[in-house]
This record gives C-alpha cells, sequence and structure tokens, in this order.
C-alpha cells in the first residue's frame, strides 16, 4: 500500500526533473544564497537563522548545499529530483505515524496523499 501511495504522489513532479531554476526564489535560496555557494564564510547563527530569507530554514539551505556539492549549479533537474525524493522520505514517515497512532491503512493512506499532493 505504501508503495502504492508514494507512487501517486511522485508521478506528478515526474516533470520536474527537466526543469530549469527559476527566477522567482531559486536565486534566493540556491544560486545566489552565500550559505549554499560558499558556507564557510558565513557564521554558524547564519546557518541556523538563515536571515538572507528573512525566516529559518536551515535544513532545506543544508540539503540546497549538499546537492550544490554533489550536482553543480550546472545541473537544476537533479536538485528538483533530490527534493522529490526526500519529500518522499517525510511521506513515509508520515504514513508510519498515522499506522503507529492507530490509522487504518484506508485513513493513512488517505491523509499520507493529502500531505503529499497538496499544492501548500
Amino acid at each position: 500500500m505504501l508503495a502504492a501511495v508514494l507512487a501517486a504522489i511522485a508521478l506528478p513532479f515526474v516533470p520536474t526533473a527537466g526543469f530549469r531554476f527559476v527566477r522567482w526564489d531559486d536565486h534566493l535560496h540556491v544560486f545566489e544564497n552565500p550559505l549554499v555557494l560558499r558556507p564557510g564564510s558565513e557564521s554558524w547563527i547564519a546557518h541556523l537563522t538563515t536571515p538572507g530569507l528573512g525566516y529559518p530554514t536551515p535544513i532545506t539551505i543544508l540539503t540546497y548545499r549538499l546537492e550544490a556539492a554533489v550536482f553543480g549549479l550546472d545541473h537544476p533537474g537533479a536538485f528538483h529530483v533530490a527534493n522529490v525524493a526526500l519529500h518522499l522520505v517525510a511521506c513515509a514517515l508520515a504514513f508510519g505515524l498515522a499506522r503507529r497512532i492507530g490509522l487504518g491503512l484506508a485513513g493513512a493512506a488517505l491523509g499520507t496523499l493529502a500531505l503529499g499532493l497538496h499544492p501548500a
């Protein structure tokens, strides 16, 4: 059941593998962000509070930094695929939590689908 739920969540995201970076917020978060490009040039407080973004997103910035180190900035599709994979891991954890707190398979699947496919 979990595999089917994760496949249903992943399917709408398949096209993102071919997407490029966009000028909406990718420059702030990734390809012009000193926390991603030059992590050693910033303080630990900056890494934890991400002041350039106006709100703390240290885990997100850490994943972007790792993706930039592994894939480089010339492969935005790899960033998208890696982030979809992380999203699927979060959904699988939510499914497991739903089952652990007593939801049946159908309830856990429906909740996980709502989490995985909701645009927010």
